[in-house]
């Protein structure tokens, strides 16, 4: 499967892939209070009903990074308007020498995967993972938010790379494909060593990379794949396989203050009426292959 996919519409969670153990769930105490983060504010505000792919792809973010923000977020579903928790967490930091950025499944085509068109802030940037809860003791990983610059966000812009163009359907995304429940946020720099890491641990998930996500309380975090190599952001890629758009918030002078991974957890209030989702029960199960290979976590 390609490493990127032109233009996907927004997943059903009717097609989530169930694998042969579930996720081990965590219970949590209570929920971070977003004012004591170092995430950019945004002055966005949000709209009704969007009437166009543009609209959309302004709302759709500005809906999910203030979730981040507030701690809550609220979920459209063809039955209700729920409200679900959210926590974000620091996991380490993340280096962009050049300022090019890499989102993509680093088991799969991670060595090949091409850069957003959209240069960052060159230097390491902090790196945020936002989970949401599903239900009382079943949190999903909804985002990951790259911290590139002081803000606040005005615009947003989806992120592209090579001959990308925007969808023209409200609704509708570009995005990196997922074939093995895992994204990852990296310089380019990162990913031949990454490649050669998982390629010599032959699929035994004891790399660093793999133990990262596979056994931390928080399914993500920063790790080098070997001493002396650049880090990158490692995280489960919430209900698992699937194509994923990666957000730039913009700040008034056209500069990037965020880079956020939407993982599709949630139904934005923003889309119109016919491109209402069906959304299955949630799963306590993780989609990917090496997890319904292996049958861990």
């Amino acid at each position: 499967m390609s490493a990127r996919a032109d233009v996907r519409p927004t997943p059903n969670c009717n097609q989530i892939v169930s694998i042969l153990r579930p996720l081990r769930t965590q219970a949590m105490a209570t929920v971070r209070d977003m004012t004591d983060t170092s995430l950019p504010t945004c002055t966005v505000a949000p709209g009704p009903v969007a009437r166009s792919a543009r609209e959309w792809q302004q709302q759709h973010p500005t809906w999910l990074y203030a979730g981040l923000l507030a701690g809550t977020v609220a979920d459209r579903t063809s039955t209700s308007h729920e409200r679900h928790e959210v926590a974000v967490d620091e996991i380490g930091t993340v280096p962009l020498p050049d300022g090019r950025l890499v989102a993509c499944d680093p088991y799969v085509g991670g060595a090949g995967a091409a850069p957003f068109r959209t240069l960052l802030p060159r230097g390491k940037h902090p790196a945020y993972l936002a989970r949401t809860r599903i239900t009382d003791d079943h949190w999903r990983v909804m985002a990951v938010v790259l911290a590139t610059g002081p803000g606040p966000v005005s615009s947003w812009s989806m992120g592209r790379v090579g001959e990308e163009v925007l969808p023209t359907k409200a609704g509708e995304y570009t995005g990196f494909g997922v074939d093995a429940g895992t994204g990852c946020l990296a310089s380019p720099l990162a990913m031949p060593d990454v490649a050669e890491v998982l390629d010599d641990d032959e699929g035994m998930l004891e790399d660093p990379l793999s133990v990262t996500v596979f056994e931390s309380d928080l399914d993500a975090g920063v790790v080098a794949p070997r001493p002396g190599a650049l880090p990158v952001a490692v995280f489960s890629s919430g209900w698992g396989d699937g194509v994923y758009p990666t957000w730039l918030g913009l700040a008034a002078d056209g500069s990037v203050a965020v880079a956020m991974v939407d993982l599709m957890v949630l139904n934005d209030p923003f889309a119109s009426p016919e491109d209402e989702l069906e959304t299955a029960a949630p799963s306590p199960g993780r989609g990917g292959f090496w997890t319904r290979l292996l049958g861990r976590r």
